[in-house]
């Protein structure tokens, strides 16, 4: 007994020991870790910043950045703001908005990047990083992040209301006018307006039936001022679809159309055609042909024609841009001509026309020995004589002076502005005082338009010469408005029965303004000024 006794007590110590050494060897393996929050500070910014928008903070930085403009888009979440700023490469507004909004919250060590560039970091030197991300869509760097898209679906075609025009454009007469007006086919005119200016009443004829009386002032129109008349319902029946013939019969004053259009309203289905090629109708003019006008080309030209067909006993000729393209000096009764795509090309540059309003002019060359009836007309021609006048006809560099007035060097580009200006004054005074009962009278101007300037007058021989008097080497400042104002006093008070013009020739770059009817100010014209080179003119009359 002894014995088995003795065996048990050593069983016994040898599990005491085995336990023993078993709660030491798991104490001495046991590693502690600590909970590591860091890892969830970065994720919880960005979650904050990806779901909080600018409009929900109370921030006064945020508030400045509204107030001054850098912050437009208040809908914009933090997150989407700071990669805006980012992305517009302002990293320095990115930083200070996130030490604003971080300022405070967590003494972590932490930063932030847009894709590989730092925008805000604080120093560091763990050994450990813990990063969290976040995609932002719609920023990239220097892309704007707003644009537009749109998705049209078509349920359903109306009727629309479209207009055909027929334009009066720049001075046609000297008589009773037709032009063509289109209208597309399978539609009906709904209506029919008609904004003009003319020298006198008119009856409206369209395919031949009449339209309407018209008297010169009665619809809001008068000294340089267009008559506007909604042309009455009855008369619509007389329009057709595709060619109208709209004819304007003078019954009193002078006969011509300085300007305006007739417009026709219609219902249509159809989708607006654009063709690759156009046709500008020259007008009908029974009386004197006196035409300045006007065509624009939508795009390149490619090829052109001419056909005319005209009644003279005297020549004539046509002009595009300053460029001679047809004459007739043996005209004799009824007569066709065409001027052909390689006659026109050899003298045209049609590269310089493309895109371009073109001016036209078709007339008799011995105009000014034509006289019909007595002219009223009390005329101000009004030339500028300042510092751009020197220059070149095509550029802002002085030019050659050129006094013979049939040189072929007259319209080279290198010919001064002024040869060009005293040249048309000559020509244009001498068109008008062939007319009996005419008058003419002349202001020149400069910083203002008190040197060169004479009333009324009907002596050719006078005006002619005050005009060779303008200087060859003008200079100083361009105040147009202190021309027109004197024109007006030289013409205000006159008899209003008479008709009364002010024509400009400039090269239409004003430096002054006017603050009084009559005044000018010595500071520089507070307007856009634009480039360019041409001569302008400009022109109008009344009874008023």
């Amino acid at each position: 007994m002894r014995a088995k006794g003795y065996m048990f007590t050593m069983d016994a110590v040898l599990a005491a020991t085995l336990l023993f050494s078993g709660i030491i060897a798991a104490s001495l393996f046991y590693i502690h870790v600590n909970e590591n929050t860091e890892t969830k500070i970065g994720s919880d910014v960005l979650t904050v910043f990806a779901n909080v928008r600018v409009m929900d903070i109370n921030n006064p930085f945020i508030a400045e950045l509204i107030a001054n403009g850098n912050i437009s888009d208040l809908n914009n979440t933090v997150i989407e703001q700071i990669g805006e700023f980012a992305s517009q490469g302002n990293y320095d507004l990115a930083s200070r908005l996130i030490l604003n909004l971080t300022e405070g919250i967590t003494d972590a060590d932490f930063a932030v990047y847009f894709d590989d560039d730092l925008i805000y970091g604080t120093p560091s030197d763990s050994p450990m990083v813990v990063s969290s991300r976040r995609m932002v869509s719609g920023i990239q760097l220097n892309k704007t992040r707003e644009g537009y898209t749109s998705r049209v679906i078509i349920t359903g075609v109306i009727n629309r209301t479209e207009f055909a025009f027929v334009y009066f454009e720049g001075f046609e007469g000297e008589g009773n006018l037709t032009k063509f007006l289109f209208i597309p086919e399978g539609v009906s005119a709904e209506s029919a307006y008609m904004e003009l200016e003319g020298g006198g009443d008119f009856n409206l004829y369209v395919n031949g039936q009449f339209s309407g009386s018209y008297v010169k002032g009665s619809a809001g129109g008068g000294y340089m001022m267009a008559d506007k008349w909604i042309i009455n319902n009855t008369y619509l029946q007389n329009f057709n679809t595709g060619k109208n013939t709209i004819t304007l019969n003078f019954s009193g004053g002078i006969s011509y159309i300085s300007g305006g259009y007739l417009r026709v309203g219609y219902k249509t289905i159809a989708r607006p055609y654009t063709a690759s090629n156009m046709t500008f109708w020259l007008p009908g003019i029974n009386g004197i042909i006196n035409l300045y006008s006007a065509f624009y080309v939508p795009g390149n030209i490619t090829g052109m024609n001419i056909s005319l067909h005209y009644f003279s006993n005297y020549s004539i000729m046509m002009m595009i841009g300053n460029k001679t393209v047809f004459e007739d000096d043996n005209a004799t009764g009824e007569s066709y001509a065409d001027v052909t795509n390689e006659t026109l090309y050899s003298i045209l540059k049609y590269d310089e026309l493309s895109m371009k309003s073109v001016p036209i002019r078709l007339g008799l060359k011995q105009i000014a020995n034509i006289s019909t009836d007595t002219g009223n007309a009390d005329v101000v021609l009004i030339t500028d004589l300042s510092g751009s006048m020197n220059w070149r006809l095509n550029s802002d560099n002085n030019g050659n002076t050129v006094t013979n007035c049939s040189s072929p060097s007259l319209y080279l580009s290198t010919t001064k502005r002024i040869s060009l200006a005293k040249c048309l004054d000559k020509n244009f005074v001498a068109i008008v005082l062939n007319t009996t009962g005419n008058r003419i009278a002349l202001v020149g101007f400069a910083r203002d338009a008190n040197t060169y300037y004479r009333g009324l007058t009907d002596n050719l021989s006078l005006v002619t010469a005050d005009i060779n008097s303008y200087p060859n080497s003008p200079s100083g400042g361009t105040c147009i408005c202190c021309a027109i104002n004197r024109a007006f006093n030289i013409i205000g008070s006159r008899n209003a029965s008479r008709q009364r013009f002010i024509i400009v020739m400039s090269d239409g770059i004003p430096t002054y303004k006017c603050v009084n009817n009559g005044d000018c100010t010595n500071g520089p014209y507070e307007g856009n000024l634009t480039t360019g080179y041409p001569l302008w003119a400009c022109c109008g009359g009344g009874e008023d």
